[in-house]
């Protein structure tokens, strides 16, 4: 009823749009896949390997500067060439960087951590912009604004989500034992692990994306 009168908090008729849909899928996987490696890097960091808060903290560091300095390009290229030529090797390179974070270990040099932090920081600037993009400039004038607030709820939702998952396994496969620092490796292994086969899921998913018209004063672009 509240959304035939348009008085719905969020109005779920955005979902009736295909590709805000499936943009709204994909960042969700993708957002899990964010909050859960900014929360379980500096973990495995610190108690795995040994290193410094302050040394975890700078290997994060990288990645985030990079998707800020990423963005402008994006834009462009979106505007340019449409989203596929972003999305594909956005979610190829998030899917392999978790692959390779599954196979961290005690005495993986963090130099490489790094690498494959920065791998996934990319990936996920690949992503988001042009899915976010696309998906709001899907919708009608009158559905952008619940558009935008369903973005936000989502990313924080599945970013909890994602953080829930990833700990939650790494404390399952974690447990004590004679050697507390391989068995806390093993257990990072298994939350990559599982976080790497969830992102895998938007290789097939961002070739159901389609690329929407943007309409003069339509929706700005998201970054991440």
């Amino acid at each position: 009823m509240l959304q035939r009168t348009d008085g719905a908090l969020l109005d779920l008729r955005t979902f009736a749009q295909r590709q805000f849909a499936v943009s709204i899928a994909i960042v969700t996987i993708a957002s899990m896949a964010l909050f859960g490696a900014i929360i379980l890097i500096p973990l495995f960091v610190q108690d795995v390997i040994g290193a410094s808060a302050l040394l975890s903290g700078l290997i994060i560091l990288p990645g985030a500067l990079l998707q800020g300095l990423l963005a402008p390009w994006i834009g462009r290229r979106y505007d340019a060439v449409g989203p596929m030529s972003l999305i594909i090797p956005g979610s190829i390179l998030l899917s392999g960087s978790l692959w390779g974070m599954s196979m961290f270990a005690a005495t993986t040099p963090l130099w490489l951590i790094a690498i494959v932090n920065i791998g996934v920081s990319m990936g996920l600037a690949l992503l988001f912009t042009p899915l976010l993009t696309n998906g709001l400039s899907a919708l009608t004038p009158q559905l952008n604004s619940h558009g935008s607030a369903i973005v936000g709820t989502v990313q924080q939702v599945a970013g909890a989500a994602g953080i829930a998952l990833f700990i939650s396994i790494a404390a399952a496969f974690g447990g004590g034992g004679a050697e507390e620092a391989s068995v806390t490796a093993e257990g990072v292994r298994a939350a990559f692990t599982v976080g790497a086969i969830i992102a895998t899921l938007t290789i097939p998913a961002v070739f159901l994306v389609r690329r929407t018209p943007v309409p003069a004063g339509g929706p700005p672009s998201h970054g991440s």
